[in-house]
């Protein structure tokens, strides 16, 4: 669902609400106003219905309309009640519904434009009566002044739009990270399956290769497909530089777009598969603005743009046009170009996306997208490198977009709005003392509601904000007598704050607050025997606000739900995205270090076969294979051992005839420094310490110590008190020593079997 269309389903329970509380009143009021103006209060509550009922499902298309007549027809019908009223009507009774139009100004217009209509529909009223009758009523002038702050609906609708549209991005960043999860898992089955056949292949040419002097087809065979494989291992992954946009380029020239990249946008490369995706989905976007986009109102011809873009771990490919637009949720199923063509296309390749941006006459944005490693890149951006973690953890949890300095800014306007008309009214107050303590306990709710904390708001600004109802209730109760009028004005500030309040996440508290002032409304009825109808007239705006707070809390608490949903989704995608790359960094090192061992013993196979006749391998030819495969199965066997040092010392060993064979025990293995580095800081946590020097240079010294015999290193398990024995076999006897981590000698022993090696 749209940002768009979640913002006008939240304005439009809100106005049903309105319309609900206030039609017994409107009903009274409007009986003997103009028949014709009357047909227009029906016509502007039909539109309230639809829209509240078809908020989820009639087209958006038909909803925009909707969102934008409503305003018009409500402008209209305030302008023309001057002249439809009847002798008894005080003011129109669609004046309640005011906040409402805001709203959906709000939701179909830009914000500048919104506040326009906002300052317009709190004057027009008063401007209508003083052209017609040359003078303003001053209880009507009062409430036009409490409708200024009517713009605080234009912010409170723009914060939640924006932290709606942090959720849709978060939605779109969680839906990128587990692509490019899922991509680096497949390249890491990849790589897990090269392994295996490098384990196949490669160490099965060396062996047959060591064993023979003549060498046979079948063994030139073998050595051919080894070598094959280790070339793939060695191929780096990204296509050829400059590529993609060499494609682009050509596409835009042959179509007449223009082309926008960046200077280095030439280096990139990037896998064939995402390469051809994107080309093939920009062919087919081009191709649907060429056929569908027409020229809007006042220009002659369609501009159209095609622009790459490159940032670390993502590319992305934009066709843009500034035509006739359309709503993409309004696009028919059997419509293939864009779902199948370019949407499924891109969302099939591992780390691919694709979004639509459209409106009617706002042009069209198509957006392919694609994640994962990039070669060449120029931007300075993090894309999806991070593995999508946000710099702010916290950031967009404020739904309620009341956490903002502007909304701070707009609700002290209101208020101040408030104190003016309270100025006005003040010398009708008999304690006015109490009513400029009021004044000052709704500015600090005011400012305790815009604190800038996440949502729910703090405990300690909910009990200022939630107090100030029942206490500007107890303050001005006294001071109305029997009939309140316009000095109720600090009564609905206290019950608007409660209705912000549930909206910021505090539900509870608000109910309290509403209903703790509407006790004490109705107290003070019965104490000055006020008629029920001017209790119920004070307490319809507070339950009115109320209950439209109430329904938005409800619905700002199940996106709040989806968004912390989708954050833990998106952590746990950066993580298992960080594992993938960890596993194939490490498996790509580990490929590509047997490829320099193996690979020149078996292009010397392949070589001796290829001249005519075949020449045998020679003893040095045999030696280089054996000492390559002997290799190759340390590193799988212990790749703790064969790093560095140690490895020279092993391959030393075996060309003076020594057999060395090295074990490694624990369950999790320790890396060499050298290698734990080449990682990163993304593996570290699924590792242990690498060895130490000291334990690398005493083993060093033990296996060239050896010239004849055989040589067993094994690394035992992790919690014993020795940390590995080296077992010695030659001419002059057995010897076993121990050692532990750093190197030094627990225990040394000739012929006899150590005890510790019994466990």
């Amino acid at each position: 669902m749209s940002v768009r269309r979640r913002m006008g389903a939240m304005v439009s329970i809100g106005a049903l609400i309105l319309v609900a509380i206030h039609l017994g009143d409107g009903l009274i009021g409007w009986s003997n106003a103009h028949f014709g103006w009357r047909l227009g209060v029906l016509a502007l509550i039909g539109v309230v219905v639809v829209l509240t009922l078809g908020a989820f499902h009639l087209p958006q298309r038909l909803l925009r309309r909707g969102w934008a007549c409503f305003p018009i027809l409500y402008l209209v019908l305030v302008s023309t009640w001057v002249l439809a009223r009847s002798a008894d009507d005080d003011e129109p009774s669609v004046w309640v519904l005011e906040p409402a139009a805001v709203g959906f100004a709000a939701v179909s217009w830009t914000w500048r434009t919104a506040i326009g209509y906002a300052l317009i529909a709190a004057a027009l009223l008063p401007l209508s009566l003083f052209l017609v009758d040359g003078s303003v009523d001053r209880q009507i002038l009062l409430r036009a002044i409490i409708h200024l702050g009517n713009v605080a609906f234009v912010v409170i609708v723009f914060a939640i739009d924006a932290q709606l549209r942090a959720l849709r991005s978060s939605e779109r960043e969680v839906e990128r990270n587990a692509a490019l999860a899922a991509a680096a898992g497949a390249r890491a089955g990849a790589h897990a399956r090269l392994t295996a056949l490098i384990h196949d292949e490669v160490l099965t040419a060396l062996t047959l290769a060591m064993r023979t002097t003549v060498i046979p087809e079948s063994v030139a065979t073998q050595a051919g497909r080894a070598l094959a494989v280790l070339r793939g291992a060695a191929v780096p992954t990204e296509g050829q530089p400059g590529r993609l946009h060499a494609d682009l380029a050509a596409l835009a020239r042959d179509k007449g777009l223009r082309f926008v990249a960046p200077p280095g946008a030439t280096r990139i490369a990037l896998p064939d598969q995402a390469a051809n995706a994107l080309v093939a989905a920009c062919a087919q976007a081009i191709e649907n603005s060429l056929r569908h986009a027409r020229p809007v109102a006042g220009a002659s011809s369609v501009r159209r743009c095609l622009r790459l873009t490159a940032e670390p771990g993502r590319v992305v490919v934009t066709v843009e046009d500034d035509g006739s637009g359309f709503e993409p949720d309004d696009v028919a199923p059997d419509r293939l170009g864009l779902r199948a063509s370019m949407l499924a296309r891109m969302r099939s390749v591992p780390g691919g996306g694709a979004q639509v941006r459209s409106g009617w006459g706002r042009g069209t944005v198509v957006e392919l997208s694609w994640v994962g490693p990039v070669a060449g890149d120029t931007g300075s951006g993090t894309g999806g490198a991070n593995g999508g973690t946000n710099a702010d953890p916290h950031a967009g949890s404020r739904i309620s977009g009341l956490a903002t300095p502007a909304a701070r800014v707009v609700l002290v306007l209101v208020w101040a709005t408030g104190a003016v008309q309270s100025a006005l009214l003040w010398h009708t107050y008999p304690q006015p003392a109490a009513i400029g303590v009021a004044l000052l306990v709704s500015l600090a709710g005011a400012l305790a509601l815009s604190a800038p904390a996440d949502d729910p708001l703090p405990r300690w600004a909910t009990l200022t904000v939630a107090a100030v109802a029942p206490v500007n209730a107890l303050l001005l109760l006294p001071q109305l007598g029997g009939g309140p009028g316009e000095r109720a004005w600090l009564l609905q500030t206290g019950a608007y704050l409660a209705a912000l309040l549930m909206v910021r996440g505090r539900r509870g508290p608000g109910l309290a607050s509403v209903g703790a002032m509407a006790a004490a409304v109705i107290a003070w009825g019965a104490r000055v025997d006020a008629p029920s109808a001017t209790v119920v007239a004070v307490l319809s705006l507070p339950v009115a606000a109320a209950a439209v707070g109430l329904a938005w809390s409800a619905l700002l608490r199940r996106m709040l739900t989806r968004l912390t949903a989708h954050r833990r989704a998106d952590a746990a995608s950066a993580r298992a995205l960080t594992a993938e790359r960890a596993a194939l960094a490490r498996t790509a090192t580990e490929l590509h270090a047997i490829a320099r061992v193996a690979g020149p013993p078996l292009r010397r196979v392949v070589e001796l076969t290829a001249v005519d006749p075949p020449e045998p391998l020679s003893p040095a030819d045999r030696m280089e294979c054996r000492i390559a495969e002997a290799h190759i199965r340390d590193r799988l066997r212990a790749p703790a051992l064969a790093e560095a040092d140690v490895a020279v010392a092993v391959d030393a060993a075996r060309r003076r005839g020594v057999e060395v064979l090295l074990l490694d025990d624990r369950a999790d293995r320790v890396e060499p420094a050298g290698r734990a580095e080449t990682v990163g800081q993304a593996g570290r946590a699924d590792r242990v310490e690498p060895l130490e020097d000291g334990f690398t240079a005493a083993l060093v010294e033990l296996i060239g110590a050896h010239g004849a015999g055989s040589v067993t290193v094994r690394l035992l398990p992790q919690g014993r008190a020795v940390f590995a024995t080296v077992l010695c076999n030659g001419p002059g006897g057995d010897e076993r020593t121990e050692l532990d981590r750093l190197g030094r000698e627990v225990h040394t022993s000739r012929d006899s079997m150590a005890p510790s090696e019994s466990t």
